[in-house]
């Protein structure tokens, strides 16, 4: 197996090589394993300044506390870095992404929604962990369930079941 990138200039082949290698260094979750992905005279962006695609990032004062959090609600942490952490849901391939930020300007606007099919149970099992959950599950008149809580950072995250009305 190889330990080491493959260095520049690139071809199509070592690129696509250096690319999986690095990927396969991250998912493992290993620092030490990681670093041999890169070398020394990598550059770090940094995502708040360049955001792209789809991926839903939002700001974390405190990315630890917010892992800790989106862990607890149940994602799975797929990429973990002092100011960057990125999850994926339990069901199906959604991901999204919360990056560090020193303040905020003003309280968060965004709200994160989650689909989960079987809402008030899902909230209950929240509850069980520790999570404050407001107001209570409830019916809207768009015909949506929904609860709602607040991450550490103050992004509000709306849990709900649309069910057969997803799209109305």
């Amino acid at each position: 197996m190889e330990t080491t990138p493959p260095l520049p200039p690139f071809t199509n082949e070592t690129a696509v090589r250096k690319v999986r290698m690095a990927e396969d260094a991250w998912n493992t979750r290993d620092p030490d394993r990681v670093v041999l992905a890169y070398t020394e005279e990598t550059r770090w962006r940094n995502r708040a300044e360049f955001p792209f695609g789809r991926e839903q990032a939002i700001p974390a004062l405190d990315v630890a506390a917010s892992v800790a959090f989106y862990r607890n609600i149940g994602f799975e942490l797929i990429v973990d870095s002092p100011d960057y952490a990125r999850f994926r849901s339990m069901m199906g391939s959604a991901t999204f992404s919360i990056h560090a930020v020193d303040a905020l300007a003003e309280a968060p606007k965004t709200v994160v929604y989650f689909e989960c099919t079987a809402l008030d149970q899902q909230v209950a099992e929240l509850r069980a962990r520790g999570l404050q959950i407001a107001p209570e599950p409830r019916d809207e008149p768009w015909l949506w369930r929904e609860a709602r809580l607040v991450d550490p950072s103050g992004n509000l995250i709306c849990l709900y079941h649309a069910g057969g009305n997803c799209f109305n």
